[in-house]
């Protein structure tokens, strides 16, 4: 009768390049097990830790997207609260306080909100500040070039000093293709960016009609150049050659009847 040897466990080969390979698991192991016999497994979470900055939109956010929060209120907010007065900066006095607005930290407060302000046109918008305020501190005409390039991709600015000291802007996000307007204040009051357009911008819209005006639109994506406006009748859109900025701000003509 035949029997089968007995089977011998076979030890396996370790080849002169495994020994560093080996030597590095065994202390890493050895490592973390002195490690685990000291601390624990595992780690306690630490307490959250609130980091200051100098601007941050998340909370105007968030209460924009539910006007019924209470907005935040800081010691700052006072200089807004209520707002008595405000002021529009002409074009002509737009390089005397070119300095105070350069030297902001400004904070901005978008169109991602869900009132008519936002979901307007921009050049509807554009028509009543024209009838509101007059005509805009900066256009494109006074941008900066390059390249024959403006720099930014703008159409209008309004700025205004509110309650004598807070300064404030409103542009255009888009020109005449986009909604909404964008406000950008001093970041200190970032908290009452959206009270503070509801308040100067939003009783325009139910009493304030369109007041005749154009703009030059240089849109960046296409490189194409167009005339703007409202002619008292009608909005128009028109496509043109590159103007003879040098000559100033446009002015409305048959063609933009």
């Amino acid at each position: 009768m035949a029997m089968a040897a007995g089977a011998q466990a076979q030890t396996p080969r370790i080849g002169a390049d495994d020994v560093g390979r080996i030597y590095a698991e065994a202390r890493s192991a050895r490592a973390y097990d002195a490690f685990i016999a000291e601390y624990g497994a595992t780690v306690h979470p630490r307490t959250p830790q609130v980091l200051p900055v100098a601007s941050d939109s998340f909370g105007i956010w968030v209460r924009g997207l539910n006007p019924a929060l209470p907005p935040e209120q800081t010691e700052e907010s006072s200089a807004l609260n209520p707002f008595e007065n405000w002021v529009v900066i002409r074009p002509e006095n737009r390089a005397d306080v070119q300095h105070q607005f350069d030297e902001v930290q400004w904070a901005y407060l978008g169109n991602n909100y869900f009132t008519t302000l936002d979901t307007l046109s921009t050049h509807a918008i554009r028509a009543r500040m024209e009838r509101r305020f007059g005509t805009p501190t900066r256009t494109l005409v006074e941008q900066e070039f390059l390249d024959g390039v403006p720099v930014e991709s703008m159409q209008f600015e309004y700025w205004m000093v509110v309650n004598d000291s807070v300064l404030v802007m409103f542009m255009d996000t888009g020109g005449p293709f986009d909604r909404g307007i964008l406000v950008s204040g001093d970041h200190r009051y970032r908290n009452e960016l959206y009270r503070l357009r509801q308040t100067l911008l939003g009783a325009i819209l139910a009493d304030t009609a369109p007041a005749p005006h154009v703009d030059y639109f240089f849109n960046s994506v296409t490189e194409r150049w167009y005339r703007t406006g409202y002619n008292g009748e009608a909005y128009f859109l028109r496509e043109i050659r590159p103007p003879n900025l040098s000559r100033g701000r446009p002015e409305l003509v048959d063609a933009d009847r």
